[in-house]
């Protein structure tokens, strides 16, 4: 019930916001965070699930601005962050003992500490918007830990996350329909248009239907009755269109190695092969799909053939090879730096970043933060995906399929390949889920551990 009280909570706060009143919209959303915290902080996890993906809607969550013309702008994104901090913060002082006990704490203070100490020594107000904008999945994390305690509370917010999918994947089908405006516009060399739903981009929207992938299977796999398992085929075919219609290869790559990796973790290396190489079978016989995957994003002005034997970044416009130039161009950058730069980095200027992306995020951190901040930044990310794989490898050994385990992984990993290629530093409304994922296979293995030793009493 409380579940179904946050998702509506959340579409009429979507609703006010897409019709353009604004006020209304607003007290809802500030109510709703700052009750709900107050009085049922479980409320609270939902609809930041909920809103994480109904609010990141690409025309009204970046250009809803308020105190515009200050240096305190903020758009309706920062407004629900600061909101999610300031309620966040009490609850968990008052949770401190349960916070320290988890198992991420250590490399998420330590890179939050690194982070602060880079923001003070280059200090600006866009510096510290940045900084809430990584702080409120660090403290959903937390949140999660201390409210979600039992098998209960982990299916109610599986079930959260999977509600909060349904508005992106109708939205998908209307843009793909043509019922609804698509904002993001490149000439890209493919048949149709890139969907991006209620994100910002078609990648972003891309890496989030990935966490879908493995949860519609599973759901779908473990269903005994009829009509149940009838509904949840629809879900998994939605779910898988609405990934497909992103036409996005990173997402869509990262897919096929997470279930690579699964693959190994119960039959080895050379199944583990065989998996990947049907998977790569299926993609490339999807019509349209197959041509968005082979072919660069912009029109080539050499043959593939003189980029592999003829690489010459001089006679190769930027356009041409898209990624490869702006690392270049960035680590030009980095090595004209001073050495204060290179240890704690740059800080967060959006005069000189407006218009450039990074396309990598550990090169990000290098700019933004210096040395100290891509070593813990590494740090936290791979040891968080080194620690699920470990949990999911040993469940899967026990012939466990863990749904929290294996999404978790599938998630995690498909967002830490996104890291190499794309921007994805400051987007809390996809790390939200991140974290909660994180969060419930931690919850999910300190059960294990708290049953093994009972046993072992007995």
């Amino acid at each position: 019930m409380q579940v179904v009280i946050a998702f509506l909570v959340s579409l009429i706060a979507g609703t006010l916001f897409s019709y353009d009143l604004i006020i209304f919209g607003v007290f809802v959303l500030a109510t709703a965070i700052v009750a709900f915290g107050l009085l049922r902080p479980k409320l609270l996890i939902y609809f930041i699930l909920f809103s994480s993906s109904v609010l990141g809607y690409y025309a009204l969550a970046r250009y809803t601005t308020f105190f515009e013309g200050t240096s305190f702008k903020v758009n309706l994104q920062g407004l629900r962050n600061i909101l999610i901090i300031g309620v966040s913060i009490p609850l968990i002082i008052f949770n401190f003992r349960k916070v320290i006990e988890a198992k991420f704490f250590l490399p998420i203070l330590l890179y939050m500490l690194v982070f602060i100490l880079t923001m003070v020594i280059n200090f600006s107000m866009y510096n510290l918007r940045l900084f809430t904008n990584i702080l409120s999945p660090f403290l959903f994390y937390f949140l999660m830990l201390i409210y979600i305690r039992d098998e209960k509370d982990k299916n109610a917010v599986l079930t959260a996350i999977i509600l909060s999918s349904f508005i992106p994947i109708i939205v998908a089908v209307l843009q793909y329909l043509g019922i609804l405006k698509v904002f993001e516009r490149y000439d890209y060399n493919t048949i149709g248009q890139r969907i991006h739903s209620t994100f910002d981009v078609a990648n972003t929207f891309g890496v989030y239907m990935v966490m879908f992938s493995s949860i519609s299977i599973l759901k779908f796999l473990k269903e005994k009755q009829f009509f149940s398992k009838l509904w949840k085929s629809v879900y998994l075919f939605a779910a898988h269109l609405a990934l497909m219609m992103t036409m996005s290869r990173n997402a869509i790559f990262s897919m096929l190695l997470s279930y690579t990796l699964i693959a190994n973790a119960k039959w080895g290396i050379l199944r583990s092969i065989l998996v990947a190489a049907l998977l790569i079978v299926v993609l490339f016989s999807i019509p349209g799909l197959n041509e968005r995957l082979l072919m660069p994003s912009q029109k080539l002005d050499v043959t593939v053939f003189d980029v592999f034997t003829r690489f010459d970044f001089e006679t190769i416009n930027s356009y041409s090879m898209g990624r490869l130039v702006i690392w270049r161009n960035w680590w030009y950058a980095i090595l004209d730096s001073s050495t204060m730069q290179h240890i704690f980095g740059h800080g967060f200027d959006p005069a000189l970043l407006k218009g450039r992306y990074f396309h990598n995020e550990f090169l990000r951190s290098y700019w933004i933060n210096g040395i100290v901040g891509l070593v813990f930044y590494m740090y936290l990310i791979f040891y968080v995906l080194f620690t699920i794989y470990a949990w999911m490898k040993a469940s899967i050994k026990r012939k466990e399929w863990n749904i929290y385990y294996i999404s978790a992984f599938s998630y995690i990993f498909a967002m830490t390949f996104m890291l190499n290629f794309d921007n994805m530093f400051g987007k809390h409304e996809i790390w939200i889920y991140y974290f909660s994922l994180m969060a419930l296979a931690e919850r999910t293995r300190v059960k294990e551990t708290e049953d093994n030793l009972n046993l072992s009493v007995a």
